[in-house]
């Protein structure tokens, strides 16, 4: 057997001529292989079973059904249109979080997150009611794929979740806007070090200007 980090095993049992692999992102490894152990072994059988068109439909319907739940809470806010466009500067942090702000997707489809982390601008589109893709640019490993989704859980609060889905990280943020200041808290699904809740307090540095009218 081979144990990697937050449920990702690889499993051989040739008494039973199978392999079996897992990926996961759990915080309960032990409860994981139980459920191989209770469920799975108990139903190997020496011999091929016989063919079950239906289970197989039932199965690949719930394959294909299988999805990471989007962020729940309302589409917007009475403090949408307030914060848009400002940007919020934090104090140096071990996540490397310099400046935090939220713009309104121009087709009305979401929020924007636009951040400054370890010197590179980044903006984060956050699917309302979906997982919206795109890419993280900065980073020593270079850009990592990734879906966001978010929604306001409250008139002062924006959460958003960012999953890196070809890694087993997912991290929820919380963003609440409090008068000049930016109060971020995050947690991470799973984390070598637990999951320890990450508090961050921004100050308001600057307001995005209008554009200038036509007329």
């Amino acid at each position: 057997r081979g144990d990697g980090a937050f449920g990702q095993y690889c499993i051989v049992m040739p008494q039973y001529d199978a392999v079996l692999a897992i990926t996961a992102a759990t915080k309960d490894m032990q409860a994981e292989i139980n459920v191989v152990w209770d469920r799975l072994v108990p139903a190997f059988r020496d011999q091929p079973l016989p063919a079950d068109p239906a289970s197989d439909q039932r199965l690949s319907a719930k394959l294909a059904s299988l999805a990471l739940k989007t962020q729940a809470g309302l589409p917007s806010s009475p403090s949408a249109a307030k914060v848009a466009g400002r940007r919020y500067a934090f104090p140096a942090n071990k996540q490397g979080i310099e400046s935090l702000g939220l713009d309104l997707a121009p087709d009305g489809s979401g929020v924007i997150v636009a951040a400054r982390m370890g010197g590179v601008d980044e903006r984060i589109a956050c699917g309302r009611g979906e997982w919206a893709k795109g890419m993280l640019t900065g980073g020593p490993g270079g850009p990592v794929p990734i879906a966001a989704s978010g929604a306001w859980t409250s008139d002062d609060t924006y959460t958003f979740m960012l999953c890196r889905y070809r890694s087993t990280f997912v991290t929820t943020y919380d963003l609440r806007f409090a008068g000049d200041q930016l109060i971020l808290e995050s947690e991470d699904n799973v984390s070598l070090e637990g999951t320890p809740r990450i508090r961050l307090v921004g100050a308001m540095q600057q307001a995005r200007k209008a554009p200038p009218s036509d007329s």
